[in-house]
Parts: C-alpha cells; structure tokens; sequence
C-alpha cells in the first residue's frame, strides 16, 4: 500500500490534471484510509522537491508539489501535507487555525502581522518564522496586515496563487468551492503569481484581481474597499452577485444549507447589504421579495430555494 500511494501521489504532482481528475484525487488524499502510507509518500515527495529546489531568482515561481496539492492538503492539515506548502520552520512545528462556520477570528502571526480570518477558512503557518520569506497558506478569506520586513518577504498561497507583500494590507478570498479568487490591495503593494498559465501581476491600492477558475482568465476590478473588507465587521455586502455566490455565502456565515436547481436560478445579479444581526428568516424574506419569483422555506438548518 505504500509504494501505492507513493506513485498516485508522484504522479499527480508532475502533471496537471482537469478539475474532475484533481477533486477524485483530493477526496482520495482526504479519505481517512491508509493515513500513514499518504503521510509518508507526501513526506518523501517533499525531500525530494525540497532537495531539488533551485536557489530563488527574481521570479519565484511555487513548487509543483505545492501546485499540486494546495486544496487537499488543506483540508485536513495533515502535518506531511503542510511540509509541501511552507518553508521548512526552524523547529519543524506548524500551527493550523480553523474558523468554525459564522465566526470571525483575529490572530497575530509571529512576525508580528495581523490576519482577520472569515467563517469556514484554515490557515497554516510555522510557529516561528525561518528562512528566506514568511510563508502561509490559505483556503477560505483572510484579510492580512503585514508586519514590514525587506529581508523577509511575506507570502500567502492561496488555490492556484502565490501572493508576495513586504508591508501591506490586503484581502484575499480562496475559498475551493467558489468559482473564483481574489485578491484586493488595500495599501503598499503585492505582487500575485500564477503558475499554469504563467502570469504577474503587481496590484496598486484599490485595485482588486479576480480569476476565473473555469475560463482561466484575470479581471482587475476597482471596487469600493468598504464593500469587499465589510465582512470584517460582520456586514455581509453583495455586489453584481449572482444567486449560487450569496447562497455560498450565507451557508458560510448561517450554517445552513441551501438546496436548489441552479438551472431553475435566474440569471440576474443583485446588490445586498445585510447588516450584522440580521436573521436568515429576514434575509430569505428580502431575497424573495426582490427576486420576485424565488420562494425561500427555511427548514431547521436547511433552506429550499424554488421558483414561483
């Protein structure tokens, strides 16, 4: 079983794969079974990439290990998965913090950076900071205000991104079920790389980068900073939203899921500001009534979303 989960592993890593073939291997990575076989095949993968590695040039571009593995890693923050992610901590000991759905949580890294991290979001990160850049990886929202350091860079990896700061704010949205990331300067500047196709992008304040994972394509947008840090302060803002992108949401922040035909879901986008301590019962009111043919009937944690 060992040499089983070695090659499926290795193999995955060197080559890029569709979205079907990498969400099968994911759940397979994830499964609870022959957790010490993966553990140990992940670790082997990580010597040799660590081995291997090039000395860093001025276009740092993330491992294939990492590129490969970023969601499922994830999930379960399986210490040899996080090996693949970060630079290797001075005392090996790595720190995982998870946000439970409809909370906000606040923390300071280390170096002394501040993050606030949105509901259902994971960060990893070393205990204590080494070697050459101050790496974290993410799956979910954070919003990062980056303690400067010039000898240190600061680098969140987020789905397919590699983002780098020296002193900044910025917010970044990777959650793996939403059809896009984004990342939004708030001041300094960052850089944003991509690997498969290659691209960088150097963001000044208010701008915001959007990818699209199913066209592969970068937007960069001007929206208004209140509206995407809102969060933060327990304000849920909308903006030319479509209908599956705030259902996502609200299940993040309400713990309830939302069942519906998205082929039954209107077109439309929508703007919405729901303020903090706002009931789900209200807010499914008011998307009813401006929808206009949506009826939404909550049901203990669930909520069926059908058309008039």
């Amino acid at each position: 079983m060992r040499s089983y989960s070695w090659t499926i592993i290795k193999l995955f890593a060197r080559k890029h794969y569709s979205r079907p073939t990498r969400q099968a291997f994911y759940r397979w990575l994830t499964n609870g079974h022959d957790e010490a076989s993966k553990e140990e095949a992940l670790r082997k993968l990580w010597e040799r990439t660590h081995a291997t590695r090039r000395q860093p040039t001025r276009r740092r571009i993330p491992l294939r290990a990492w590129q490969a593995a970023a969601a499922a890693c994830f999930l379960l923050a399986l210490s040899a998965v996080t090996l693949l992610l970060l630079d290797k901590p001075d005392d090996g000991s790595l720190t995982r913090i998870q946000v439970p759905t409809g909370e906000i949580r606040c923390l300071v890294l280390p170096d002394g950076s501040e993050v606030t991290m949105n509901a259902q979001s994971t960060l990893v990160y070393a205990t204590r900071f080494g070697g050459r850049e101050r790496s974290v990886f993410l799956e979910g929202e954070a919003l990062f205000k980056v303690k400067p350091d010039k000898k240190r860079p600061f680098v969140v990896k987020a789905d397919e991104w590699q983002i780098t700061a020296l002193g900044t704010a910025f917010n970044v949205s990777a959650y793996a079920s939403a059809p896009s990331v984004t990342a939004m300067l708030l001041s300094g500047s960052i850089l944003v790389e991509r690997e498969r196709p290659f691209t960088q992008t150097m963001l000044k304040p208010g701008e915001q980068l959007v990818y699209d994972k199913a066209k592969g394509r970068d937007q960069l947008l001007r929206p208004r900073p209140d509206d995407v840090t809102g969060w933060c302060r327990g304000t849920l803002i909308f903006r030319y939203a479509t209908l599956p992108d705030i259902f996502r949401t609200l299940e993040r922040h309400y713990d309830c899921h939302f069942a519906y035909n998205p082929h039954e879901l209107p077109a439309d986008r929508y703007d919405f500001t729901f303020h903090k301590g706002t009931t789900l019962a209200d807010i499914a009111d008011i998307i009813s009534g401006v929808t206009g043919t949506l009826r939404l009937d909550l049901r203990q944690d669930s909520c069926q979303v059908t058309v008039k």
